[in-house]
C-alpha cells in the first residue's frame, strides 16, 4: 500500500462554472466563490497555490470554463474538464439529486477522487 506524503499527496478540488461566478469547494462541508473574471481567477489561483498538489474538476459549460481552464493551466494547476451528461450519471448512481451551485461543486470533487 502506498503512502500518502505532502509530495504525492492531491487536493482535489471541484469547481462549478457560471456565467459570473465560479462556486469551489476543497472538501466536502464548505464552498466558496470568487467572480468568473480576471480578478477572480487570480484569486482562485492564489488560493490553489497554497494548497499541496491542487487537482480542479469542473464541467465543460459551453464556453465559460475556457478563460478560468487557460488561467489554470498557465499557473501549472491540473485540471480536468469532464462531460455534464457524465457528472449527471454519477450523481444518480451515487442517489445524489439535489442540484445547486454549491452543491454541484462538492459533486465535482467527489468526481475527481
Amino acid at each position: 500500500m502506498e503512502q500518502t506524503t505532502p509530495e504525492n499527496q492531491i487536493t482535489y478540488v471541484g469547481v462549478d462554472i457560471a456565467k459570473d461566478r465560479l462556486d469551489y469547494t476543497v472538501d466536502d462541508t464548505r464552498c466558496a466563490h470568487v467572480e468568473n473574471t480576471h480578478r477572480g481567477h487570480r484569486a482562485l489561483i492564489k488560493h490553489l497555490q497554497s494548497l499541496p498538489n491542487a487537482r480542479v474538476v469542473c464541467e465543460a459549460t459551453g464556453g465559460y470554463e475556457r478563460a478560468i481552464v487557460a488561467a489554470l493551466l498557465l499557473a501549472q494547476i491540473q485540471v480536468c474538464v469532464v462531460h455534464p451528461g457524465r457528472v449527471r450519471a454519477f450523481a444518480r448512481a451515487a442517489g445524489l439529486l439535489a442540484k445547486t451551485d454549491p452543491f454541484d461543486a462538492q459533486l465535482l470533487r467527489r468526481v475527481g477522487l
